[in-house]
């Protein structure tokens, strides 16, 4: 279980995203950020009563519909001159301005391309998208295709090769339980395969590995799978008691794994021996997305969906502490991000978040005071 410290946070920006918002991703090169959503329309169509003239309504053929929003956030250093001003305010300023709309069909998570140049989504009409952004700050969709319309894609992941910034593969999941790999170059499918008994929440790469990934579903597995023998998972862990919805691999530490649940909890796995967590963490909420801190190895985020925001911080991984809660929104927290700058490389305490939530449409950016203490 993990105690909670309390620390302070303060919103920097809020937005109203107009749809309901459920994914947030941050460009790794460039100081840029998406935001995702997605809306179910009710079709209304009028049928007249044969005797009374009354008028009825019925719903027919409801579809989902989404939007990229694109955000620029510019940031300097003011110090020196609020010194010599004798002023007592944060080091550090931002602007946050919101710089493009793109609509699209509903979206339930996207990634960046490593080298910031594409970014992919998961829509809602069982395919996947690949959008350009291009040098004067637009996001171009290059390609769109659907792998099965009957089908929502729920999450997805990249697959970089390790000898250039090259996507090469994208990995999807399905509210079928299907789970299948995609060919960047050739957008084609080249695997897909029955994962999980009932929707598969989650998909994801482990990042030390370019054979192994990782699948949730909503039957309650966290299953293992080689890439290069894919008839059957490599291990099955039922320790979640509730759908698996959330995986992430650390980048900075090798063989640490999480995994989130509608149970509300969070398991540290180390990769070397899945038969047991490492460590089990109470959230409090059921947890949709994690997020490692780009250049924390002991830090991560999460968004606990009826219990807003939480950041973990863990000395020996042994255990872990909840050092922040951030409850400034009203509704299921679903989508966040980490935002780090180039020029800010090993101060943590300059990090931001950016996190967004579904029914209320709200699009946040706070900072977490004191992280790095």
């Amino acid at each position: 279980m993990a105690d909670h410290v309390g620390k302070s946070c303060d919103t920097i920006y809020s937005d109203d995203t107009k749809y309901t918002a459920d994914s947030v991703e941050k460009n790794p090169t460039k100081n840029v950020f998406a935001c995702a959503t997605y809306q179910l329309v009710q079709k209304e169509k009028s049928l007249t009563g044969l005797d009374d003239g009354d008028n009825q309504t019925y719903s027919e053929n409801s579809t989902r519909i989404g939007s990229i929003r694109l955000y620029n956030i510019e940031h300097h250093d003011d110090s020196e001159e609020q010194k010599k001003n004798g002023k007592s305010v944060e080091r550090t300023c931002h602007n946050i301005r919101l710089t493009g709309v793109v609509n699209s069909s509903g979206i339930l998570d996207m990634k960046w391309s490593a080298n910031g140049d594409f970014l992919f989504t998961a829509n809602s009409n069982g395919g996947l998208s690949r959008y350009l952004y291009d040098k004067s700050g637009d996001l171009l969709l290059q390609e769109s295709f659907v792998i099965d319309e009957s089908l929502i894609c729920m999450s997805l992941d990249v697959i970089e090769r390790r000898d250039s910034m090259q996507s090469n593969l994208l990995l999807s999941s399905f509210t079928s339980g299907m789970l299948a790999v995609v060919d960047v170059c050739t957008s084609t499918v080249t695997e897909k395969w029955k994962g999980h008994d009932y929707d598969a929440w989650i998909v994801a790469k482990d990042v030390w590995s370019q054979n192994v990934i990782y699948s949730g579903g909503d039957d309650s597995k966290f299953k293992t799978w080689d890439m290069r023998m894919i008839d059957a998972p490599v291990h099955t862990s039922k320790a979640h008691s509730m759908g698996v919805c959330s995986i992430e691999s650390s980048k900075t530490r090798e063989h640490v794994l999480l995994s989130g649940s509608y149970d509300e909890h969070v398991l540290v796995w180390d990769t070397r021996n899945r038969k047991i967590p490492v460590c089990d963490i109470e959230t409090g909420g059921g947890v949709w997305r994690l997020k490692w801190h780009p250049e924390s190895e002991n830090i991560f985020l999460a968004a606990c969906m009826h219990d807003g925001f939480k950041i973990f911080k863990t000395c020996d991984f042994s255990s872990f502490v909840s050092t922040h809660s951030y409850k400034e929104h009203q509704s299921l927290a679903y989508g966040c991000a980490w935002i780090t700058f180039n020029d800010n490389i090993g101060d943590i305490n300059n990090s931001l978040v950016a996190t967004c939530s579904f029914y209320d449409n709200l699009l946040k950016v706070w900072r977490p005071l004191n992280l790095g203490n």
